[in-house]
């Protein structure tokens, strides 16, 4: 009986983990295409977007959402120090290790709820696209203005 508990606990805890998604991987770009709606653009990472910035140019209205991308990992070791016990025996300090993910911005850009473009912020300036190109760097500046 405890058994089947403790799995169904892991089991609700796994689940809770996996809905509290902060960031995407890279791996689920791949079902987007050019012209698709926003709604079916987004549908896969399970996420909300991080920021959303409205640029205005040359009378349209365009939309960059941003979102965290895992580009890697860090792993993180403490040792705690051993120490002399009462009884004269040392007792060996303890290990541990902690991993958190890497991130960096990631965008989608939307225009009349169209995906347009998207990449890592620096792909927009190298962009062959010239509106692209010339939204890259309003779009800069509104991500380095609260890229906390």
């Amino acid at each position: 009986m405890a058994a089947k508990l403790l799995f169904l606990f892991l089991a609700i805890l796994s689940i809770a983990l996996n809905s509290c998604k902060t960031y995407m991987g890279y791996d689920e770009l791949r079902h987007l295409r050019k012209g698709m709606s926003a709604r079916d653009a987004e549908s896969e990472f399970d996420l909300e977007p991080k920021k959303i910035y409205t640029i205005r140019h040359e009378g349209a209205t365009y939309q960059a959402r941003r979102y965290d991308m895992q580009i890697g990992v860090s792993t993180t070791t403490t040792t705690d120090p051993g120490f002399v016990g009462t009884n004269g025996v040392y007792n060996y300090g303890t290990t541990t290790q902690k991993k958190s993910a890497n991130t960096i911005g990631y965008l989608l850009l939307f225009r009349d709820d169209r995906l347009l473009y998207w990449g890592f912020l620096q792909e927009f300036s190298k962009s062959e696209d010239p509106n692209i190109f010339a939204l890259s760097s309003e779009i800069k500046k509104l991500y380095y203005q609260d890229n906390n």
